[in-house]
């Protein structure tokens, strides 16, 4: 064979621009290289447009703590007549939300469908571009330099900012086991100035960490005064690390087969459309930035094809509901099939109500309820409607779930205050949900649900963001005394509210209920339980809303999302006999509007330790937006359960939530090869290293704004936490 030269295969760079040169050049640069660039505008081959950045409004916003509407509209107000603007959203909600507010300040937005449409001054669309920038006639803004970007955040990260680290903590190094927190102590290395954490181990040996290595260490779950801390230099933790290790390594593998096998589910796709948007547009509220995160995860996953399976975990009154209408009605009205399920008689009738109202402008929808509040006779009509698909959406309890109720094409199961349901109902539930999209909601999910969503077996989504003027409820933990009951329900009545009297058990109810009447004669009660028949139960229930009962006596049957705002205290009787999640939930019942709730614990006289952590931790986490916190604290104390089975107990408990998610993710990366963040890397400058007391005097927050700074992954993050740090 004769050798080819090899300039007869392939092209040489003398080549390449003696051919390029004489074509028309589209050049594309990053918005940051717009002013650094030097392009040959004289070359007749080369069309130029300029284009400048523009500032970062909510940056600017921040920097000057003022609205950055307000620094916004006074911009393109100064602006010249002849520039024309458009502001680029990414969904049909915060669209909305622009307007709204461009409204406020005299400014009306022109909505159009393309950037050629662009015929007015102001003008809004739904384009997908990041960066704002201007050109000689149009000023494009995004509405990330509007409202901030929303950075998408790790589940490791969402648990490393809930789980605080303050002085006495229990705390895990990686590298040396189990110590605690002694102190933030500042100390000269070389002329400057260098903070470390102060980390008492057994005998008590200590072990200083530099704050640029905070990242090393993680709460331990146990925070018991009476736990055994390691001994520096020893090998027990490195042998009980490598156990779990393993286990890790099981669990990890058992996933991305799950993961595979749900990649290969098809489901039936649902997009988002007009009618959907017109429905969208009667929400009488203005979301949430964490609301609108949390539809658009769901219009993603439902637009996709493939099987949703999330969790939506928020705080009671945070706006689960809406998400939940939404997903319902991209769903309905493609005329399929969807069940709502609810633990509770009083929930179900609930959710109908708000079902109906918010579906009442498109009748094609037909909603129904099932649970023993509805006759025997209406019950097997709507059982048929079911069947043959005339209804398009179910509400009801554990009744849905009953071999008599056939779906005709059932495409999405909602399941409403999860942790709930027990595992009977689960395993019912389960035969329904083959190959159906699955949406669950909860302000305090089970250990469980929650492991499965760290995991990445259940998609999640977090609403963390409280609704305008939602105001924490304030609690006390406190030992019965008449003066106290007397004066918490007198104090809720003269500022024209109701008041909830919780009770453990339906035998203790007569006692108290004969005991209030003693204490408040010309107060009228009502008493609601879980035996009492249907129609009996809802008539009470009317009486208490329309304002008829001053004082509800009742069982924890109202914990699960009952909306009613003029009752803003409840009294929980024996306190210390509720769980963890029991508690929260029950708290949630009141401060639901913009009027402050007060929640009262009474400890029953033989509490014991277990008892006295869980009001302990119901107490420390007393802000709004705490139900995830709660949780973590719950697999904290319970453990986690088998992934596959139905047991409550694990040995999560042994190292803590916040260290077995990053071991898994770990765990999870090197299975899918996917090598980033493993690596601990140490850069040692001759600088001051501290953040000084008199920016931040607090010490606790101090030691967390070091652990957010450990936690950076990014340029945007750290840019975005640059903001916030000003």
């Amino acid at each position: 064979y004769y050798q080819v030269a090899p300039d007869q295969l392939y092209i040489t760079l003398e080549n390449f621009y003696s051919i390029t040169k004489q074509l028309k050049k589209i050049i594309f640069l990053t918005v940051d290289e717009l002013n650094d660039v030097n392009i040959d505008i004289q070359n007749p081959q080369c069309n130029v447009t300029k284009i400048k950045k523009i500032p970062n409004f909510k940056a600017l916003a921040v920097q000057e703590q003022t609205d950055v509407f307000e620094i916004f509209a006074q911009y393109i107000k100064n602006q010249h007549h002849t520039y024309k603007l458009l502001i680029a959203c990414h969904s049909v909600e915060t669209l909305e939300y622009i307007q709204s507010k461009f409204a406020t300040c005299q400014i009306k937005l022109n909505k159009i469908n393309n950037y050629h449409e662009i015929n007015k001054t102001y003008n809004i669309a739904i384009l997908q571009i990041n960066n704002s920038f201007s050109t000689e006639s149009t000023i494009i803004v995004t509405e990330d330099d509007l409202l901030g970007t929303m950075p998408t955040t790790s589940i490791s990260d969402i648990i490393s900012y809930t789980i605080d680290l303050n002085i006495g903590d229990i705390v895990i190094h990686k590298d040396y086991g189990i110590g605690k927190i002694a102190k933030l102590e500042t100390i000269k290395v070389l002329d400057n100035y260098h903070d470390f954490l102060k980390i008492e181990y057994y005998n008590n040996d200590k072990l200083f960490l530099p704050v640029e290595n905070i990242n090393l260490i993680t709460r331990y779950s146990n925070q018991d005064s009476n736990t055994t801390l390691d001994r520096l230099g020893s090998t027990s933790w490195q042998q009980r690390k490598t156990k779990l290790k393993n286990h890790i390594q099981k669990i990890a593998k058992e996933l991305i087969k799950i993961e595979a096998a749900r990649q290969l589910m098809q489901g039936t796709p649902f997009l988002p459309n007009n009618t959907y948007k017109n429905f969208c547009d009667e929400f009488a509220y203005t979301e949430t930035i964490d609301q609108l995160q949390a539809i658009q995860d769901i219009e993603n996953d439902l637009s996709s094809g493939k099987i949703m399976n999330r969790l939506i975990c928020g705080d009671a009154g945070f706006g689960k509901t809406e998400v939940a209408l939404r997903a319902a009605f991209l769903v309905a009205i493609k005329n399929y099939q969807v069940a709502v399920i609810v633990p509770t008689t009083l929930l179900c009738k609930q959710h109908f109500a708000v079902f109906t109202e918010r579906f009442k402008n498109f009748p094609n929808i037909k909603i129904q309820q099932l649970s023993k509040i509805v006759n025997k006779h209406e019950i097997k009509k709507i059982k048929e409607n079911i069947s043959c698909g005339h209804t398009h959406i179910i509400i009801g309890t554990h009744a849905i779930l009953s071999q008599d109720v056939n779906f005709f094409n059932l495409s999405l199961v909602i399941i409403d205050e999860e942790q709930q349901f027990g595992v009977k109902q689960k395993e019912l539930l389960k035969k329904i949900k083959a190959n159906v999209h699955v949406l669950s909601l909860s302000a305090t999910p089970i250990p469980r649900t929650l492991h499965m969503s760290l995991c990445g077996i259940k998609n999640f989504s977090l609403i963390k963001t409280p609704p305008k003027n939602r105001l924490p409820v304030i609690t006390y933990t406190i030992h019965y005394t008449d003066n106290t009951i007397k004066n918490a329900i007198i104090h809720e009545y003269e500022r024209g509210g109701r008041t909830f009297y919780v009770c453990p058990q339906i035998n203790n109810i007569k006692n108290i209920n004969d005991n209030l009447i003693r204490l408040l004669p010309d107060i009228k009660i009502g008493i609601v339980h879980g035996q009492l028949p249907s129609h009996e139960l809802e008539n009470i229930m009317n009486d208490f809303l329309d304002g008829k009962f001053t004082v509800l006596l009742t069982t924890s049957i109202i914990e699960c999302g009952l909306d009613i705002p003029h009752a803003n205290t409840i009294i929980i009787h024996n306190a210390d006999m509720f769980g963890l999640a029991q508690l929260y939930q029950l708290k949630g019942r009141v401060g639901r509007s913009n009027i402050k709730g007060y929640a009262y614990f009474i400890l029953s006289d033989n509490i014991n330790n277990i008892s006295e952590r869980r009001l302990e931790i119901i107490r420390s986490i007393d802000s709004i937006n705490s139900g995830f916190a709660l949780s973590l604290h719950d697999m904290d104390i319970r453990g986690f359960g088998n992934l596959i089975g139905e047991e409550q107990s694990g040995n999560i408990k042994d190292i803590g939530i916040e260290l077995y998610q990053q071991m898994l993710e770990e765990e999870l990366n090197t299975n899918n090869q996917c090598y980033k963040n493993l690596h601990h890397i140490n850069i040692n400058i001759n600088i001051n290293i501290r953040i000084p007391e008199h920016y931040i005097s607090d010490i606790g927050l101090r030691m967390n704004m070091y652990k957010r700074i450990g936690n950076l992954r990014t340029k945007e993050e750290i840019d975005s936490f640059h903001i916030a740090l000003i």
